[in-house]
């Protein structure tokens, strides 16, 4: 067997239902050349108890404790005294299926492997949960490839965003120069775009090898709630990406995937804002457009946008035909007097 070794990171925040089997489906596996760190993000139930009681029975176990600071700030704690040559994440209320499934992904690992994909198998707590995610999530976690892959924008744009079902070289990581961003939800999708558009070669394992639960309470199972303040991090989290593109010098030649990344980020925001934060939504997005100056020769909605065409800025896909006279007494962003002006209900909110 490789002698390749592995830097588990388990975030660990309230989670003494699940801290249990989430370990044992770890420290069972095969593979045996494991680095398993649990970050204790400041819990407050009984969750450090357990993992103390854990590294008492198995001296791979190693324990940060840190004040609480979000998933993404525990993934770094992990990351920064991680001495693995591989990663894995593995959320704490989750876990791995079978025993042998590192010892599966590590034999998938040659010289110029540097990341693993592989599916989840989803549990789902009842059944309501199957309702809302069961057909999205088939479509979004079955693996679209298999095998040795060159990572293109056009398969990152096919894939999914999750850490999680990864294993990935932690020199790469570091030589990229990425982490997770803290204080944004959605953090996978900034860690994805920006490592991938860096590292290129992948192997894609069709066998569901992570346990995923979708429970109620989880910030992934409550990702479509309609909450304030929420939904707006997908249009933050494109900031992180256009920055980092920047800064290495891939943005000019990628256009055409930024743009087709903010289109499905906007929509996104779009589908899991509540109505009246809707305009805050357009607003953002147009600012950053007009802002960024990234074209939108990929998407008529990222068009409408960046000509203030916010009148018909709330719908998806085609641009519709039907009379938005209405709409605009609502709703609109136009220039005046060669300034830029949002009113709302005729009232002017905002101008520049």
């Amino acid at each position: 067997m490789k002698n390749i070794k592995l830097s588990v990171i388990v975030p660990v925040y309230n989670v003494e239902k699940y801290i249990g089997n989430c370990l044992d489906s770890i420290i069972k596996q095969t593979y045996s050349n494991l680095e398993i760190i649990c970050v204790n993000d400041g819990s407050t139930d009984n969750s450090s108890h357990i993992l103390q009681e854990y590294a008492k029975q198995d001296s791979r176990i190693k324990i940060i404790n840190r004040e609480n600071g979000g998933l993404s700030a525990a993934r770094n704690s992990g990351l920064a005294v991680a001495t693995g040559d591989f990663v894995s994440f593995i959320d704490s209320d989750d876990g791995l299926t079978t025993t042998k499934a590192y010892e599966k992904i590590i034999s998938c690992i040659e010289d110029n492997i540097d990341v693993v994909w592989f599916e989840p198998r989803i549990i789902y707590e009842n059944y309501d949960l199957y309702q809302k995610w069961g057909a999205s999530d088939s479509n979004w976690y079955t693996l679209k490839y298999n095998g040795k892959v060159y990572l293109t924008d056009e398969v990152l744009l096919r894939s999914d965003c999750n850490a999680w079902n990864k294993v990935i070289r932690l020199d790469k990581i570091r030589e990229a120069g990425v982490s997770f961003p803290e204080g944004l939800l959605y953090e996978d999708a900034v860690f994805h775009y920006n490592l991938f558009s860096i590292v290129k070669n992948a192997y894609f394992l069709k066998e569901k090898l992570y346990l995923y639960h979708r429970r109620p309470g989880s910030i992934m199972s409550q990702s479509a709630d309609r909450k304030p303040d929420k939904g707006i991090h997908h249009i933050y989290l494109l900031d992180k990406i256009y920055s980092y593109w920047n800064e290495k010098n891939i943005f000019k030649n990628r256009k055409g995937t930024f743009q087709k990344i903010c289109a499905a980020y906007y929509h996104n925001a779009m589908n899991s804002v509540p109505d009246f934060e809707k305009s805050r939504v357009v607003w953002e997005m147009t600012k950053r457009l007009r802002q960024w100056n990234i074209g939108h020769e990929e998407d008529y909605i990222l068009y409408l946008l960046a000509e203030g065409r916010y009148d018909i800025g709330f719908w998806w896909g085609p641009a519709p035909k039907p009379n938005l006279k209405g709409l605009k007494k609502i709703f609109c962003i136009r220039k005046e007097n060669g300034r830029i002006v949002l009113r709302i209900f005729k009232k002017k909110i905002l101008q520049f």
